[in-house]
């Protein structure tokens, strides 16, 4: 299967608790989520990657290799967790009006 797109996840098991029960999903099911949706869930960043979600604690190493990318003309779109718990909110609202 050819994703559309790349999630990377950095420091993911470190994703806010609160966050996630805010939503009523929790970690594995969220990752479980994102790939139903066509995400490829990686822990490194390559050239590949389009999306980088940046929860607590994100390692500087990979925030680095993120930004050395991004200036090498690769279009990497950073997500914090709270952004996408906010977007995941909004799918699962749409979902349920249908």
């Amino acid at each position: 299967m050819n994703n559309a797109f790349s999630f990377v996840a950095i420091d993911f098991e470190t994703m806010t608790p609160a966050h996630t029960s805010a939503c009523s999903i929790g970690l594995v099911e969220l990752g479980k989520l994102l790939q139903s949706l066509g995400a490829d869930i990686n822990t490194s960043i390559t050239k590949k990657t389009n999306i980088v979600i940046i929860g607590n604690g994100a390692g500087p190493s990979k925030l680095k290799k993120t930004q050395e990318l991004k200036d090498s003309g690769y279009n990497i779109k950073l997500i914090y967790e709270p952004e996408l718990i906010d977007v995941l909110q909004s799918v699962n609202q749409y979902n349920s009006n249908l």
